[in-house]
């Protein structure tokens, strides 16, 4: 069916994507409505709906119709509308997500690994990579966060020698405050356009010590902890393999890299004043991200 054959009633601006793109509710009616989004042929956000989500549980906006446009014209999707969301960064929803994650986690992906499913930040062994290549940099950056500079030079000598378990999982790719939400009792991930094969702690971190622009939280150690134990709890019932101890020190290695990795992205983003969110915004982020570097590389030196 042709988008004109929806006959909206009127469309409304929900957001502007980083990529410019605009995302829409429409009405067909006064009661009735959707969530139009323009298709992009780079992203595998509609193959992840036919191939990868069938086998997941009502927890994600129904795809109700879609045109990939051949012929040169705007492609676009349309969603189910979920109305109004909420976005809190709460211990309670926060640990439902948890459960699910350990169950998508543990998945097949046999027919994911010579899929072309990317993820929209640099891998971890990447973001060592851009660390190494910028100590001295980091060093200066780390400094005007009264982070002591003897954690880093710690924290490099971790990152050369160490390396973490070559295990690779489904992962949501962007799971930040965003893109989860309540509504009804119901718990609904969003955006799944990002999935790819990654380490564990790629979605955990991003629900646990993320820091985002649009979504600041304060973050809880206490949290971090029992959702830790939580994930490690269900992830063994369903592969009993996992060895807890590794497990925690590789999440807070992987945490505090990310951390680091994301500090020097923040500043660049401050510098270059291109970034979509604001100064205020920014600054925000960089104290909480560099507080969760305190509190997770303690915890891995």
């Amino acid at each position: 069916m042709g988008i004109e054959a929806w006959k909206f009633l009127k469309k409304e601006l929900i957001y502007r994507g980083l990529n410019g793109r605009e995302v829409h509710r429409v009405y067909i009616n006064a009661e009735e409505s959707f969530i139009l989004k323009p298709f992009n042929p780079q992203s595998l956000e509609l193959w992840i709906y036919e191939h990868v989500l069938p086998a997941f549980p009502p927890i994600y906006p129904k795809l109700v119709d879609y045109s990939t446009s051949p012929l040169g014209e705007d492609g676009w999707l349309l969603f189910e509308d979920l109305g109004l969301l909420q976005h809190k960064y709460e211990e309670a929803w926060a640990q439902e997500v948890v459960c699910l994650m350990a169950w998508w986690h543990n998945l097949s992906i046999d027919d994911l690994q010579q899929s072309s499913l990317k993820g929209q930040k640099p891998t971890y062994t990447n973001m060592t990579a851009i660390l190494l290549n910028s100590k001295s940099k980091v060093l200066s950056l780390v400094s005007s966060h009264n982070i002591d500079c003897m954690l880093i030079l710690e924290l490099y000598v971790r990152m050369e020698k160490e390396k973490l378990s070559d295990e690779q999982v489904l992962s949501h790719g962007d799971l930040h405050v965003g893109n989860y939400t309540h509504i009804q009792g119901q718990l609904y991930i969003l955006d799944w356009e990002h999935i790819h094969l990654s380490h564990r702690y790629w979605d955990l971190y991003h629900l646990i010590d993320l820091p985002h622009p649009q979504y600041p939280k304060k973050l809880a150690p206490k949290w971090r902890s029992r959702l830790l134990d939580l994930y490690i709890e269900k992830a063994m019932h369903l592969d009993p393999k996992l060895d807890p101890h590794r497990f925690l020190y590789e999440y807070n290695l992987f945490a505090s890299v990310f951390s680091l990795w994301l500090l020097l992205l923040i500043e660049a983003d401050q510098m270059n004043g291109n970034s979509p969110w604001s100064g205020e915004q920014l600054s925000v982020q960089a104290v909480e991200t560099a507080k969760s570097f305190m509190e997770t590389v303690k915890e891995c030196l």
